[in-house]
Order: C-alpha cells, then structure tokens, then sequence
C-alpha cells in the first residue's frame, strides 16, 4: 500500500495517488458498501472479483489522502467510469496483473490514470492499436503508449466508446525514465509515463495543472 499526493495549479491543489498489491490485503471486502459487494457479487470470475475490490481500495486511500476519511460508493456508469457518492469528488482507477492504483481530486478537474504490465507477447496486439509510426514497435515502447492512450480515455470519462482516432497521439518523447505525450484531438491535454520493475504507469490531465507537476515523485511512491 503506497499513498502520496502533488500540489497544481495557482490555487495548489492536491492529487493523491495510492497504490494497493493484491497480495496487501486478505480481506478488501469488508471496506467496500453493501453496493458495491452488490456489483462484485456478479462478477463470474474470483480474479475480476479482487481486481474490483483492490481498485475500490486504492480509491478509499486515494479519497483519504486526498479529503481525510468519509464514507462513499464507488459506483461505475453507464460507460464505464467510476463515479463517487460525494459530487464534489472524483477518481480514476486501474489495475493490471496484482496491482490496483487509484488518483482522487475534486470533480472540477480531469485527470486519468493507468497501470500495464509489459510483456513481449502482447506486441502483436498492441501493434493493431498504437499505429503511430514515431512510437518503437517493441514491448516497453507500445505498453507506455497504449497505457497514456487508457489513461486519455479516463481523463475524458468516455473509456473507449469513442472511436479509436480519437486517442491519436501527436508525439512520443522520452527522458530517461519519463515519457511525455500530447494528443492530435485532444491538445489541451497531455500525458506522462514512468516504468516501475516490469509496469508503465501513466497519468494523462489538463496541460495547465501538468505543467508544475512532479509526475515522476507522485510515482516514486509506488
């Protein structure tokens, strides 16, 4: 379990991002609502089970750091997007192999977050979804473009019902271990990636509150 949080904007307000691995935790359960155990309890499979209570998790922690402790549900919509009980806040969640992590700030702003585990045979099929010609067509390269791609879809609270050419990325620049993105559509935006072990981790927001922001001691957390 890993929670921190970053200051933007003129006004320096707080993101908070946690971070739970599965293996924390024997009992996600207890913390969640009677609605939300409603959700998970229709889930066919124990793996998407504790994929749903980790991720719920990591948002409670997330919210906490964020808003000090409160009561909420964390319900998805219609599209697929986590929406809390409390109007004033929101988050954004991933989660991919044993880890869970969640971003909380106040529902005025967007911000996505997305976790991917990079493995050398998902190429094929990451190949079919980053077509920009200036990203490296290997494993680490294309996990980090399709993870700012997730992360764009959050930011927008669509996911992927929107065509694909809608996440279109305009460049693809490294620094190091920090990637950085902008959006053909969607140039208000931009987005940021770091590797941790074997994952890229990606935070995509508006590029006024991205410009002061430390993504990379956000992440350092992890």
């Amino acid at each position: 379990m890993r929670v921190a949080t970053v200051l933007f904007g003129n006004d320096r307000k707080k993101l908070a991002f946690a971070s739970v691995k599965f293996d924390e935790w024997t009992d996600f359960e207890r913390l969640l609502t009677d609605s939300e155990r409603r959700v998970a309890g229709g889930f066919a499979s124990e793996k998407r089970r504790t994929e749903f209570f980790a991720g719920r998790v990591a948002a409670r922690l997330a919210l906490t750091e964020l808003h000090g402790s409160e009561s909420v549900t964390i319900l998805n919509n219609d599209a697929g997007v986590p929406v809390v009980s409390n109007e004033k806040l929101a988050v954004s969640i991933s989660h991919s192999e044993d880890i869970a992590v969640a971003l909380a700030f106040e529902s005025d702003f967007s911000f996505g977050i997305d976790i991917q585990i990079i493995r050398a045979k998902s190429v094929k099929a990451l190949k079919r979804l980053v077509t920009e010609k200036f990203v490296p067509d290997d494993a680490m390269h294309l996990t980090v473009a399709w993870a700012i791609k997730e992360a764009l879809s959050k930011c927008l609270k669509t996911g992927f019902t929107i065509p694909y050419e809608e996440f279109l990325l305009a460049d693809f620049i490294k620094n190091r271990n920090l990637f950085e993105c902008t959006f053909v559509k969607y140039p208000q935006y931009i987005g940021r990636a770091v590797l941790w072990k074997n994952y890229a981790i990606a935070i995509v927001g508006n590029k006024e509150y991205m410009a002061d922001m430390e993504i990379e001691n956000l992440l350092a957390s992890f």
